[in-house]
C-alpha cells in the first residue's frame, strides 16, 4: 500500500465546441464512492440537457476501487478513457465525468478530458 499518493485539489472544469457538439469535462476530489456518487447526480443536474453523462472515478491510494460508465454511448468509448485519463497521471480519490451535448465520440471524449489538466 502507498503512502502517499496524487490527488486533485479543486474542481475542475474544461468545454470544447466542435462540429456543433459541445462536451463539458468535470473533475471533483471525492475520497469515497458515496461523494462520487453525489457528484454524478450533481453534474446531471447542472447539465441536464447533455445527451450523455459518462464518468469514471478512482479511489483509495493506489486507485483500486474505481468505476466508469460509457452512459448509452458505444462500448469503450467514454468511461474506460476517462478512467485512462486519469491513471495516466497516477491520480486517486477524483471525480471525472464528460458530459456530451448533441453527437460524440471517444476521441472528443479523450480531447475534452485532457483539457481538464
Amino acid at each position: 500500500m502507498k503512502d502517499e499518493y496524487q490527488s486533485i485539489a479543486a474542481d475542475v472544469t474544461a468545454s470544447l465546441k466542435v462540429e456543433g457538439s459541445k462536451f463539458i469535462a468535470s473533475a471533483f476530489p471525492v475520497d469515497l464512492r458515496l461523494q462520487a456518487d453525489e457528484m454524478l447526480t450533481k453534474v446531471r443536474r447542472e447539465y441536464f440537457d447533455a445527451t450523455h453523462h459518462c464518468f469514471a472515478y478512482a479511489l483509495g491510494s493506489e486507485g483500486k476501487e474505481f468505476r466508469y460508465s460509457d452512459d448509452g454511448e458505444p462500448s469503450g468509448t467514454a468511461g474506460i478513457k476517462i478512467l485512462a485519463a486519469i491513471q495516466s497521471k497516477s491520480l486517486s480519490d477524483v471525480f471525472g465525468g464528460c458530459h456530451s451535448i448533441l453527437r460524440g465520440n471517444k476521441i472528443r471524449y479523450r480531447r475534452t478530458w485532457s483539457c481538464v489538466f
